[in-house]
């Protein structure tokens, strides 16, 4: 098989779609560590066709440019902030808006951080452990909440 198609230990994360987007993770990551970022898995492509390792970036400078563009790839570059309204005014300082996410069992700051987020979609991790298809859907600036399993086959509204 060629390289393209080979199996890869990584290749339940999908290939990227071009060589080319590739290099361009490949270069967001390398400048995210250059900036002081730490990288606590993964970090390169995999040596197997257009893969990328699945890679966690921490203590990314909040000026990186892996924050301020979409990458396309299986990076999660990490922040932290010291207050909630900090968070919120360097989530929407991007220019770009299809999806937040956040991570909280603080079910008031759900609320307020889905209110204050400015993307098309506000996904909310409560921890609770429950599947995406788990989650209600509601409209956009909204979070996407745990409910009760909906039938099979059904689609979220």
């Amino acid at each position: 098989a060629s390289s393209s198609t080979r199996s890869s230990r990584f290749s339940d994360t999908g290939a990227m779609a071009t060589g080319a987007q590739r290099d361009i993770v490949d270069r967001h990551v390398q400048e995210a560590v250059a900036a002081g970022a730490k990288v606590l898995t993964g970090g390169k492509p995999t040596g197997v066709g257009t893969f990328f390792q699945p890679t966690v970036l921490v203590d990314v400078p909040a000026d990186s440019q892996i924050n301020r563009e979409e990458i396309f790839g299986p990076v999660a570059p990490i922040t932290t902030f010291a207050h909630e309204a900090e968070a919120v005014t360097r989530a929407n300082e991007t220019e770009y808006g299809l999806v937040a996410y956040a991570f909280t069992r603080d079910l008031a700051r759900t609320l307020r951080l889905a209110e204050a987020l400015d993307f098309g979609m506000t996904l909310i991790d409560v921890s609770d452990e429950r599947p995406p298809d788990e989650w209600r859907v509601v409209p956009p600036k909204r979070a996407m909440l745990p409910r009760t399993p909906m039938p099979s086959g059904s689609r979220a509204r």
